[in-house]
């Protein structure tokens, strides 16, 4: 397990930590996120050598980055539990609050992570400008949130999601921030039917299982269905219209 520095203190935060004990590596929507994550920075984006996941958790996708692409990351979160479970690996682990502004990684950072974070905030413009204060001029943030608010559901309420997002909204939010879009991106499009059906099955779930049977797969024969999907669509040359995610790439303006 890691040993974090505490930087700031703890407070707080809008996300349960049941998620946490479900999205780890080997989870098909953690994978699927990763390979959408690498497709579309393929030959067009160069993520640096000075890396940071702001809402780290237990460092999924910090693990992922450092597994594939042998960089260490930074990594920070404000859940003290996810922070205890998180992995040692390559880069430091802290608990910082980036509103303290710690004057030792502003302006630090090529690349800044922020995997399923804002969706949580009613002030997601302030948090996004905030957090791009870490980054050097020009370096780059990467966002992925849920997309559709047609999606949103129970499992949205008791995973802490303040709303959803379309193309428009969060390219909005980017710019309010006063950073450049890049290139924002749908993807899971194969998921839309399911997240039809789990808004539909979990209005009769107890709040207790909610998390559970909304994002963890209720079998291995459902496991490998998900992958097959997951393959599939990564595999097409084209871009899917919509999907049950966005993944958006804005840069620091000089």
């Amino acid at each position: 397990m890691a040993q974090f520095e505490i930087l700031s203190k703890s407070i707080p935060v809008s996300m349960h930590e049941d998620w946490f004990d479900i999205a780890t590596t080997a989870h098909f929507w953690m994978q699927w996120r990763f390979e959408v994550f690498k497709k579309i920075i393929k030959n067009k984006h160069t993520l640096g050598q000075n890396l940071l996941e702001i809402g780290c958790g237990p460092g999924t996708f910090r693990e992922q980055i450092e597994n594939y692409y042998k960089i260490p990351v930074d990594g920070c979160d404000l859940n003290v539990n996810a922070l205890k479970t998180a992995k040692q690996g390559l880069g430091r682990v802290m608990q910082y609050n980036i509103f303290d502004k710690n004057q030792n990684l502003i302006g630090n950072y090529d690349s800044i992570f922020l995997m399923d974070v804002i969706e949580h905030l009613d002030d997601d413009v302030t948090f996004l400008k905030t957090a791009a204060k870490h980054g050097k001029p020009g370096s780059l943030i990467f966002i992925n949130v849920p997309a559709g608010m047609y999606l949103y559901s129970k499992y949205d309420i008791q995973v802490g999601h303040i709303k959803r997002y379309d193309k428009a909204t969060l390219k909005e939010t980017i710019k309010s921030a006063g950073l450049e879009p890049l290139e924002i991106v749908y993807w899971a499009g194969l998921l839309i039917p399911i997240g039809i059906l789990r808004k539909l099955t979990l209005t009769f779930s107890t709040d207790a299982n909610t998390i559970k049977n909304g994002f963890k797969p209720p079998g291995e024969i459902a496991n490998q269905f998900l992958k097959i999907l997951k393959n599939f669509e990564i595999s097409l040359p084209i871009k899917t219209p919509l999907g049950a995610s966005l993944i958006a790439i804005a840069r620091v303006k000089n």
